[in-house]
């Protein structure tokens, strides 16, 4: 159960951390403020290495095959995304764009741009493989890839009906267009969040209905999309049926600008999810139901969430980022060296 995780580790940080992954072997995790990356060990909780970035920025990041190299997305300048080594602190190379999605089975990667501009990279050449153009009343896409590499989806809304949605595509196919597009009504919305939230009064509900989504991600088997909005309402679409009825999970309504963080557990049994109150609040996927929290509080708002592929950690970033292993991993006495880590 999610509820037998406990702290592990804390590795301080200094400012509020924008974005965190883990590597595809587990064993190493980044974590980026707006001015600086982070390099964690993930099995010891050890910080092994800090690199500013304060010229550029972050804004988002994804690792790359390699464990010494990832793409961090900028939040100054040019919006370009750098492929950095964390090995040698070296920019081997700048994309223009402004959002990113690693492929997880080969070196290529997906960005979106404000221009509407879906683009395929590989980390081998400065210029696009590829290029989709999405319509011209689409504005502000994402991407994200299922973990097989086999799909990639396109979230982005839709400027002459307020409404958004996710758009999935063949990776082997993309020139075909979306096979699929998962576009929630507000009336199915409304319905989801009201069944498993009665609680709410009709305003704040409506605020939840119409925020804007913000990223979304894919659970670990491909057959749901977990959107994250503005409002701290999670919906939780099925990915191979358009007209099943999306499933809402609501943490709290998020009245701070930032975008929290939120994800899949490995299994695909639950959700989690990062809060403005310092938590990480745990959720039924399959109701959108509560389960209760990890039971620990950070120093700030929660504005990432992520699970080691590997094994069994998660980590949560505000300021500082925890380190989570279950309980019977500590009774056990396998938890290794995890410490408490300073800068």
């Amino acid at each position: 159960m999610i509820d037998n995780y406990q702290i592990a580790a804390i590795v301080h940080g200094d400012d509020q951390v924008v974005d965190s992954c883990f590597h595809e072997d587990g064993k190493m995790l980044v974590a980026a403020t707006k001015d600086s990356i982070q390099l964690i060990d993930s099995l010891s909780g050890e910080a092994k290495k800090k690199v500013h970035t304060k010229t550029h920025g972050n804004r988002h990041l994804a690792y790359t095959h390699h464990e010494q190299c990832i793409l961090a997305s900028s939040r100054k300048t040019n919006n370009d995304i750098r492929y950095l080594s964390m090995f040698d602190n070296r920019y081997l190379r700048f994309f223009k764009v402004t959002s990113l999605a690693m492929c997880p089975v080969d070196d290529c990667f997906l960005s979106s741009s404000i221009d509407r501009q879906i683009c395929l990279w590989s980390l081998a050449t400065p210029s696009p493989v590829a290029r989709l153009t999405l319509p011209d009343n689409y504005e502000d896409p994402r991407v994200a890839y299922t973990h097989d590499g086999l799909l990639f989806g396109v979230m982005a809304k839709n400027s002459s009906t307020g409404s958004s949605c996710i758009r999935l595509y063949d990776a082997r196919n993309y020139e075909q267009g979306p096979f699929l597009q998962l576009r929630p009504s507000s009336q199915q919305l409304h319905r989801a969040l009201s069944s498993a939230n009665p609680h709410l009064d009709a305003d704040l509900v409506q605020r939840c209905v119409t925020s804007s989504w913000r990223s979304f991600s894919f659970n670990p088997d491909g057959t749901r999309a977990l959107v994250n909005t503005a409002a701290g309402m999670l919906i939780s679409l099925d990915a191979y049926e358009k007209d099943v009825d999306p499933i809402v999970c609501f943490a709290e309504e998020n009245k701070s600008s930032l975008e929290l963080g939120c994800c899949f557990t490995p299994d695909s049994k639950h959700v989690l999810a990062g809060t403005e109150d310092k938590c990480v609040r745990v959720f039924d996927p399959q109701t959108g139901l509560p389960l209760g929290l990890l039971p620990g509080q950070h120093a700030a708002p929660v504005t990432s969430v992520c699970c080691n592929p590997k094994y069994e950690v998660i980590a949560s970033s505000g300021i500082n980022t925890m380190l989570w292993l279950k309980s019977s991993l500590f009774s056990n006495g396998t938890t290794g060296n995890l410490t408490s880590s300073g800068n």
